[in-house]
């Protein structure tokens, strides 16, 4: 417990639990740890005085709703507990009046439940069903990572995203295709597009975002080709150069969209060109790091000071981007769409609620609404990439995402005339 003592201060774990609280629509969260055959609190929300006083608090696990729930006694959403026969003869549910429950665990490195996420209610709730819990999976996966339970999953950054079929003609040599990546450190031989982030209530490009290609390398994307060469961030940075040298051409009332790591963005004089070109509407993903970067932090409160719109990249995991943008603040919060893949649903039958699919993509609706209902929590925006079916587009439009980008939308081009 005493490495945990000040979670409930902490505010991403606070803002993880106001966020659950709401997604489920429940009167309270709770976030707690096992210690041996114990259930200790360590953060709770609650918009009434209900769990008031638990922190701290230490309980069997046989005697709480949580405990019989990880022993696979209990299912993980529980409308009424007292008419539940187990649940309702519960010390816990009877010391608080619980009338209705939702909960789902929270794992670490080696997937072992090491504490559970629940909301509660006082009075039983007939809308919760199968889908509550798993509205809560991708928040518990957070506050894991959070409470150093597990580690933040690897990422890479968004910065040069791959182009299907952009990799054409004979293989390069090795010697070849060091000249090549050396040609593209110098800013040479680099091809920029940029791809429209729409805005799913009007149907209109909000930015463009900056997509690169490697002329030398039959037009593949410059992540693709650039190798163990040692130049990755001398490349990184011609790009960003070669992008903001756009700045001012792209239609009236829009952004131009960059991503930068935060290697990248550490690096003497980067910060000064974000700065000089953020009061002409930009906005700057940045991409993961290390978990508790202070320079990171202040280099992202000055382009956020400066005008720019900041963003956050999911970068292959939901729950990773929710942990950083409870750290950074930003307005916007990029996903990929194929994080938000589930499976197809058997042949004959139909799709799940708010679920369409094509070409065997098939978004969660569970999870799209929590990434919702966490982004809305901290202030931001929720931007799904990739996006390129109309199934997936028809999915998150109809599930109230409010920006989008990929080939469902428009593809990387040239910016349209200012």
């Amino acid at each position: 417990m005493s490495a945990h003592a000040g979670a409930r201060e902490r505010p991403e774990v606070r803002r993880l639990l106001d966020a659950a609280r709401i997604a489920v629509d429940m009167d309270a969260s709770l976030v707690t740890l096992h210690e041996g055959l114990d259930e200790v609190a360590v953060a709770t929300s609650s918009r009434s005085a209900l769990l008031r006083g638990a922190v701290g608090r230490r309980t069997p696990l046989a005697d709480t709703i949580c405990g019989q729930v990880a022993a696979g006694r209990l299912p993980r959403w529980i409308p009424d507990a007292g008419a539940d026969p187990l649940a309702s003869v519960l010390p816990v549910t009877r010391a608080h009046d619980i009338g209705s429950y939702v909960g789902t665990p929270l794992h670490d490195d080696d997937g072992h439940v090491a504490g559970m996420l629940c909301c509660l209610s006082r009075a039983p709730d007939d809308r919760i069903g199968p889908d509550a819990p798993a509205v809560l999976e991708s928040l518990a996966s957070a506050l894991s990572v959070a409470l150093g339970l597990a580690r933040r999953p690897a990422a890479a950054s968004e910065t040069s995203a791959p182009t299907a079929g952009a990799s054409r003609g004979a293989p390069l040599s090795s010697l070849e295709h060091h000249r090549a990546v050396r040609s593209l450190a110098r800013g040479d031989d680099v091809d920029v597009l940029f791809e429209p982030v729409v805005d799913l209530a009007t149907d209109r490009p909000r930015a463009f975002a900056a997509a690169f290609h490697a002329a030398a390398c039959h037009g593949a994307a410059v992540g693709d080709v650039v190798g163990a060469h040692g130049l990755a961030e001398d490349v990184e940075l011609a790009c960003l150069r070669r992008a903001l040298g756009h700045q001012g051409r792209q239609p009236p009332g829009t952004a131009l969209a960059v991503a930068v790591s935060r290697g990248l963005l550490e690096r003497p004089g980067v910060l000064d060109l974000l700065l000089d070109h953020a009061a002409s509407g930009l906005w700057v993903a940045v991409g993961h790091g290390a978990a508790d970067d202070g320079a990171t932090y202040e280099r992202a409160r000055r382009l956020r000071a400066a005008g720019a719109v900041l963003a956050v990249d999911g970068a292959g995991t939901p729950s990773s981007g929710l942990v950083d943008a409870l750290r950074l603040g930003p307005p916007l919060v990029s996903v990929c769409a194929g994080t938000l893949d589930g499976a197809p649903p058997p042949d004959g039958a139909p799709p799940p609620d708010g679920a369409q699919g094509d070409g065997g993509a098939h978004v969660r609706p569970e999870l799209v609404r929590a990434l919702l209902a966490v982004t809305r929590s901290v202030g931001a925006r929720l931007v799904v990439r990739d996006v390129t079916t109309a199934g997936q587009l028809d999915a998150l439009r109809a599930l109230g995402v409010p920006l989008v980008r990929g080939s469902a939308v428009g593809a990387s081009a040239p910016l349209p005339a200012a």
